[in-house]
């Protein structure tokens, strides 16, 4: 572990048996923490507070957590936290998220992107238009993550990031995969996190 590292979070939640996975990447500030402790800052940080707005359909399961850096320093954390609203018929469907968009401080990769689910019908207004209270509600606390960051329930640990893909060409054959040293490393840190304000879908890929 070190301050600079980079770590990457996957939050795995179930609804109706079937997996929804977002993949996170955040940038160390503490020279305490490793990816034993990080998942524990992002329970406190993420899950804790999107749980209010989630039906008890939603079941968190687990956060992995795993420095690009070192392949030594990984965990996975096993949870069962559920989410807070009385499932009831007014339940979006499994398919139906919220997008938002984290804008970072790098010219040189795309604005990164996120699907939260599992929210209320009534959440969504007319046209497919997220209704204007409850957007306001997740956009302040969008902002709190993007201003704050990872926190430990005192202390902010670390920023989210960004990460530009590593490209390679292997027989010919171009891959991705993430940077596994600083050397390599090419993106920006999160200044803000943007609700989009029309409710779109889950998506099969690793956002």
């Amino acid at each position: 572990m070190a301050v600079g590292d980079i770590y990457e979070i996957v939050h795995t939640y179930k609804r109706s048996n079937r997996d929804y996975v977002n993949v996170w990447h955040f940038v160390s500030d503490s020279g305490f923490d490793d990816a034993e402790t990080f998942p524990d800052h992002f329970v406190t940080t993420v899950i804790d507070n999107i749980k209010a707005y989630q039906t008890n359909a939603i079941i968190h399961t687990k956060v992995s957590c795993r420095n690009l850096f070192d392949v030594n320093d990984q965990s996975d954390l096993a949870i069962n936290i559920v989410g807070e609203k009385v499932d009831a018929v007014e339940s979006l469907p499994d398919f139906v998220a919220m997008g938002v968009d984290l804008v970072h401080d790098s010219a040189v990769t795309r604005t990164g992107q996120k699907r939260l689910g599992g929210f209320e019908e009534d959440h969504m207004g007319g046209f497919g238009l997220i209704e204007s209270g409850f957007y306001n509600t997740i956009d302040t606390l969008l902002d709190a993550w993007a201003t704050n960051g990872m926190s430990n329930g005192v202390d902010s640990v670390g920023r989210f990031f960004v990460v530009k893909l590593v490209k390679e060409i292997v027989a010919g054959v171009t891959k991705y995969r993430m940077p596994n040293s600083l050397a390599e490393l090419v993106g920006g840190a999160v200044y803000e996190m943007v609700a989009k304000p029309l409710m779109t879908t889950q998506v099969s890929r690793k956002d």
